[in-house]
């Protein structure tokens, strides 16, 4: 961070690769990872998520050089859910006990993105996936919020599909590629 502070920085692109130290059971790097982000947001940076084009939340075009599309915003309420999982993947309790809603979906515990907070970042990416962070809102522009659930919606929601986001219903109806 202390070149950001040091230097003028406008925009940032970059790969985001939260499931490198989760392989390899880095406790200590996955929560540096969030905690990047987390000061690229204190630092007045907002983060767009550049995305995956082949689920259509991204124009491919982008990734050839056309028109910077709109985003999902990672936003610290995000994030806040982020670090949470990160200290409950450390201390081998995330997703555990499955809660009995879930028991139809899946049967074990500690697996990510699965066991993820819904409202946090992590539960839309895979590995890795690329991000956006600029200070200038005319480069990055954001039309939703990152997330499989909104961040307001009730702590007693998961993954059904009542309470998921529209534009993200379609990964969990029947027969969904």
């Amino acid at each position: 961070m202390k070149y950001l502070q040091k230097y003028k920085v406008e925009n940032i692109i970059m790969e985001y690769s939260p499931g490198v130290p989760e392989r390899n059971k880095h406790y200590e790097y996955s929560i540096n990872t969030v905690q990047m982000l987390m000061d690229i947001l204190d630092s007045g940076y907002k983060i767009g998520h550049i995305g995956y084009p082949w689920i259509g939340n991204v124009s491919g075009s982008f990734m050839w050089g056309g028109d910077i599309p709109f985003m999902e915003e990672v936003l610290m309420g995000n994030l806040k859910y982020d670090m949470e999982d990160v200290n409950k993947f450390k201390d081998g309790t995330i997703g555990c006990p499955v809660e009995p809603e879930l028991l139809k979906f899946w049967l074990g515990c500690g697996a990510l993105p699965e066991d993820s907070s819904p409202r946090s970042f992590r539960s839309v990416l895979g590995h890795n996936t690329n991000i956006l962070c600029s200070k200038n809102p005319d480069i990055l522009k954001t039309n939703s919020v990152t997330g499989l659930m909104a961040l307001d919606a009730p702590q007693t929601k998961y993954h059904s599909e009542f309470d998921v986001k529209p534009h993200r219903q379609r990964l969990f109806s029947p027969g969904a590629s």
